[in-house]
């Protein structure tokens, strides 16, 4: 039996997950293949959100090696927040004040899976840019978006 996400798509609650999921494979002959399932959160990936903090995790270390001041990955989410979807008042990191700008979207948690695309690709730019390069994996679902979108 061919297995489509169409089979699967549901929306669910986290508690709930294990139980349904376990439901639904029980209809399932895989004969011991190997099956892919993708789970989003809010309209975007688990994945995109996982690489998300971990390129936060990242940066901060390698702000923190930099310089004087030490950096947070949440200082991180919040100066990148700022810089590429808004921000609404002025907030200091470090010793560097940014200044208030127009919010125009709010945090990555409320992003479409293709606007956390977008968010994760200016990031990774901005990054290279200020000589840091970011972990990737080939087959991530940001490594999906930029094919999709190159």
């Amino acid at each position: 039996m061919k297995l489509t996400v169409k089979e699967l798509k549901e929306t669910i609650r986290a508690d709930d997950l294990i139980p349904m999921m376990e439901k639904w494979l029980e209809g399932f002959e895989f004969e011991g293949k190997m099956i892919n399932l993708k789970i989003t959160v809010a309209g975007n990936t688990i994945g995109h959100r996982a690489l998300f903090w971990i390129w936060m995790r990242q940066l901060a270390k390698n702000f923190s090696e930099r310089g004087e001041d030490k950096y947070t990955d949440r200082q991180m989410h919040d100066l990148l927040c700022h810089k590429f979807l808004g921000y609404t008042g002025e907030i200091t990191i470090g010793s560097t004040v940014i200044k208030p700008a127009l919010r125009t979207l709010t945090y990555p948690n409320e992003l479409t899976g293709a606007e956390f695309g977008h968010l994760l690709s200016q990031i990774d730019a901005w990054s290279a840019q200020v000589g840091v390069l970011l972990v990737t994996q080939s087959n991530s679902d940001y490594a999906e978006y930029k094919e999709a979108n190159s």
